[in-house]
């Protein structure tokens, strides 16, 4: 199983397509920040038929998890998947699941640098860490 995973400005699945607006970004805000994580999972032939889990979890830079500012739960999404063969699929056919995560809004620590770590099934790779800095909050004009 592979994925291709990306942060966005904003994503939807629409028509089994996936839509993804201002997407593969690094730096975002300063101030509150609302974001996506958007992407295609694929799924080779074995794989289909089969439920499968996603999460995606908001990380500061030590590796560990962003509580949520109003819970102090850890900032985490997480769903269950399944492709099914449609009838017809030739065997050994790769299936493509589109899926888009949407991340409500947040004030984050300008300068501070943050992960998504994306994960299906528990297994984390290194291509699926999207890290990304807060930009820092513009200076103020000092009236004399």
């Amino acid at each position: 199983m592979n994925a291709s995973v990306m942060l966005a400005n904003f994503a939807k699945v629409s028509d089994g397509m996936l839509d993804v607006q201002a997407a593969g970004w690094t730096q975002i805000g300063p101030g509150p920040v609302s974001f996506f994580v958007a992407g295609l999972v694929s799924c080779d032939w074995h794989e289909l038929n089969q439920k499968h889990e996603l999460t995606a979890e908001l990380l500061d830079a030590d590796g560990k998890a962003f509580p949520h500012p109003q819970n102090g739960e850890p900032v985490r999404a997480t769903a269950q998947w399944e492709i099914g063969r449609p009838p017809g699929t030739k065997p050994g056919a790769t299936m493509v699941m589109p899926f888009v995560i949407p991340f409500g809004v947040f004030e984050l620590e300008p300068g501070q640098p943050y992960i998504v770590q994306f994960n299906i099934n528990g297994d984390a790779r290194d291509d699926w860490r999207l890290p990304f800095t807060v930009r820092d909050a513009p200076l103020q004009n000092m009236a004399a």
